[in-house]
């Protein structure tokens, strides 16, 4: 029974050195700048009053976002520049892969999942979201994004500045089911050599 005990007790081990190290969940901003041209139902457009929507420059399938500033996790991205896919925010469709930066080995994209006008007029647009944080290492994360557009005159081109980053959610932890059946197993050793002990006396 002893024996039985103990290598119970060496599988209970092996169980939670096996457990995968966690990831980290994301931290950090990134930032961006460049220019689009609105679109009202996929047509590009010089009115931003009544945009639904984006065409990032260069015009056609698709821009190109030069990185403006980082911090935190996201600060290897510092100097590259990303892709970003025009998209329509009214109405709006989740959009997989948004905007996808790489740097090395390194790769960061954001899933959007919701947007909100937060302002919009014949001059300015300004724009919230949230969504899901990917990067190579580390967990999928929750993320946040803002976007400013402002027009000038008749020049149908809007120059914009747009952030984003993890919004310091934090991750709700698993239990670990090898620390559980380890604890267990030491639990039961315990119970054995209690009842061997009252059976002796």
């Amino acid at each position: 029974m002893r024996n039985i005990i103990i290598t119970l007790l060496a599988v209970g081990g092996l169980a939670v050195a096996a457990l995968p190290a966690a990831a980290e969940p994301i931290t950090g901003n990134i930032t961006f700048g460049g220019t689009f041209i609105p679109t009202v139902g996929g047509v590009d457009s010089n009115n931003l009053a009544t945009a639904t929507g984006f065409d990032f420059a260069p015009t056609g399938p698709g821009g190109v976002l030069p990185v403006n500033g980082t911090n935190g996790n996201l600060s290897v991205f510092a100097g590259a520049t990303g892709t970003v896919t025009d998209f329509t925010f009214t109405p709006f469709t989740s959009i997989s892969d948004f905007y996808t930066v790489t740097s090395g080995a390194e790769t960061l994209t954001f899933d959007l999942n919701a947007v909100t006008i937060e302002d919009q007029t014949g001059t300015f647009l300004s724009l919230s979201g949230v969504g899901v944080l990917n990067m190579t290492g580390f967990d999928p994360t929750a993320g946040v994004f803002n976007l400013t557009g402002t027009m000038s005159g008749n020049d149908p081109t809007v120059i914009f500045a747009f952030s984003a980053g993890s919004n310091n959610a934090a991750p709700v932890p698993e239990p670990a089911s090898g620390a559980i059946l380890g604890f267990g197993l030491l639990g039961l050793t315990g119970m054995y050599w209690r009842r061997r002990k009252n059976n002796g006396a």
